[in-house]
């Protein structure tokens, strides 16, 4: 093995001069810069060493170029997400974002805002529905209730007029009656008793004494009947007969006025009304028959033979058929 100088401790344990010394420390301390010192200083430009070559050193560079890139996907990926605003373009606003948990808080409160407004969207529907279906009630229990007052006073009415109407009939029966029973004594009186021709021709002059007295025998003597004894009486007419003929005569007449009034005011009433509309339409209806069998008959074409009930038409009319 060679010698190793440096580490010769004889140099040191020398008795030798400071002066010495100190050689030997500015040469050591040249030594030492030489070999810091780069070696391609003296020719003037850079000499690139060879490194020397480590796998341990290429993997953690080739991790670290790995990661990197990873960490700038990752921001690219971040940033695609961000809306599009140009950062760089000059008088284009930066707007700044919401946070999204704002945004989401914001999204919260207009749903359950919704979904309170729905809600109370639905409770004033079926208010509205039921106040509807009780105004419905109500209504109908209001018409039903007119229907019903209306259906009895259309009764009552209808059960009035049927009163009155009945009224007018027992009134006209009675009517009826009474001119039956007069006619009959009038019939009686004729038959039975003897009216002077004077007294047949000039009835008007009469006074209204007489009137009033013989107004006054009537209401006492509806029922007259007169005695069998006129027929066997004689034929000479005394002044007594003549009174009770006079009497006779003026009874018969005021029935005959009697039964002209009941008759008139018959004509007003509700039968008579309704028999004269009958018999009016009877008439109508015969008058349209025969102005249709004129209209179709071609001048005396019908002969009609009552003996064997049937009817010949003249040559014209069957050819005409």
């Amino acid at each position: 093995m060679s010698k190793r100088t440096y580490y010769n401790t004889s140099l040191f344990g020398s008795n030798k001069a400071p002066e010495d010394y100190a050689k030997v420390i500015t040469d050591l301390e040249k030594k030492i810069e030489s070999r810091t010192s780069p070696q391609n200083e003296p020719y003037g430009f850079l000499l690139s060493d060879k490194p020397k070559f480590s796998k341990l050193a290429y993997a953690e560079e080739l991790k670290r170029q790995v990661l990197t890139k990873n960490a700038q996907k990752e921001v690219e990926k971040i940033e695609k997400l961000k809306p599009a605003i140009s950062e760089d373009f000059h008088g284009y606003p930066n707007l700044p974002q919401t946070p999204p948990n704002i945004r989401r808080q914001r999204e919260l409160d207009m749903m359950n805002k919704l979904s309170v407004g729905l809600a109370e969207q639905v409770v004033t529907k079926k208010q509205n529905i039921t106040a509807y279906k009780s105004l419905e009630l109500e209504k109908a229990r209001e018409s039903n209730t007119l229907d019903v007052k209306k259906y009895f006073e259309e009764k009552e009415g209808k059960q009035m007029k049927k009163d009155t109407e009945k009224l007018m009939l027992i009134n006209a029966w009675d009517q009826a009656k009474k001119t039956r029973e007069l006619q009959s004594i009038l019939e009686n009186v004729e038959r039975k008793g003897v009216i002077p021709r004077t007294v047949r021709e000039n009835p008007k002059e009469q006074s209204i004494e007489e009137f009033k007295n013989e107004d006054e025998d009537l209401q006492v003597n509806l029922g007259l009947e007169i005695p069998m004894q006129t027929e066997k009486m004689c034929p000479e007419i005394s002044s007594e007969t003549m009174g009770k003929s006079k009497k006779k005569f003026n009874v018969k007449e005021k029935a005959e006025r009697l039964k002209e009034n009941m008759e008139s005011k018959a004509k007003g009433t509700y039968q008579y009304k309704i028999k004269q509309l009958i018999q009016n339409a009877k008439i109508q209806r015969e008058q349209g028959r025969n102005n249709f069998k004129k209209s179709m008959s071609p001048g005396v074409m019908l002969r009609y033979d009552a003996s064997n009930k049937n009817s010949y038409h003249s040559q014209k009319a069957f050819k005409l058929r």
